[in-house]
């Protein structure tokens, strides 16, 4: 019967999952964040999991995914892809590049650099050469041929596990139709996508701006402009930064919080 599985034929699937768990009891079963709690809470971000990381303009979203990209690939040789919508190709290679080198993206982009740093920048540019990140920096990609990049990239590169796309608003933009139903949406269908392709999906996504006039503005799910995002998500990531908002505090502007 198509489309439908008898739960007898997964039973041993399902055994087998957890008999792993069990003696990987601690052990991060999926891809390595870098990041300790996260890992340890999640145990690594899953396969067919589809992550989403919000928050408000300028508060680190995707300089935050981009770290989970840097660390999955270069500590876990993971092959990753990025989707692009709001940065070029060349901007989001410099912030992997300030990222690594700990070089300031100031005087990098003005070109005022001490030899010293010339050098880390040339020997980590090599390294990134060889990196299997793959990105498109399209930024008029409907959500159906975002799909079809991915089917392509995957057939050919079948390690691909990690997609990130910087900008859900944009592919929400090209959604096939303007109907709003459910079975539509660029968010329901690139939950089929990670699962169809057995990848992690993370996007970035914006939160309303009406938070900032709250007492607390600690983000909540329901500040997630799309319901249906936030409804399809296997995991949301909601960023918080002090500094953010108390800009003439005493407060470490470092620092973000990731609930």
């Amino acid at each position: 019967m198509s489309g439908f599985d008898l739960i007898k034929n997964e039973i041993s699937n399902v055994y087998d999952s957890i008999e792993k768990s069990y003696y990987n009891k601690g052990k991060i079963t999926g891809l390595h964040t870098g990041f300790y709690y996260i890992d340890t809470l999640l145990c690594g971000l899953q396969k067919s999991n589809l992550v989403v990381i919000s928050g408000c303009p300028s508060m680190g979203k995707t300089s935050f995914a981009l770290n989970i990209i840097e660390n999955t690939v270069s500590k876990y040789h993971t092959t990753a892809a990025i989707f692009s919508f709001e940065m070029s190709k060349e901007i989001i290679i410099k912030r992997l590049l300030c990222s690594q080198t700990k070089v300031n993206s100031i005087k990098l982009r003005c070109g005022d650099l001490e030899y010293y740093e010339w050098k880390v920048i040339a020997e980590t540019l090599d390294k990134l050469s060889d990196a299997p990140i793959y990105i498109n920096d399209s930024v008029n990609l409907s959500v159906l041929e975002l799909c079809e990049e991915c089917r392509k990239l995957k057939k050919e590169m079948p390690a691909l596990s990690l997609v990130l796309i910087d900008g859900f608003e944009q592919v929400a933009q090209y959604a096939p139709t303007t109907d709003i139903k459910f079975y539509c949406s660029p968010a329901y269908i690139l939950k089929e996508l990670e699962k169809e392709l057995d990848i992690v999906i993370i996007v970035t996504c914006q939160l309303y701006r009406g938070l900032a006039q709250r007492r607390d503005k600690h983000p909540r799910l329901s500040d997630i402009k799309n319901p249906i995002l936030e409804q399809v998500a296997d995991v949301v990531m909601l960023i918080y930064r002090e500094s953010y908002y108390y800009k003439d505090e005493d407060v470490d502007k470092n620092k973000i919080e990731i609930n």
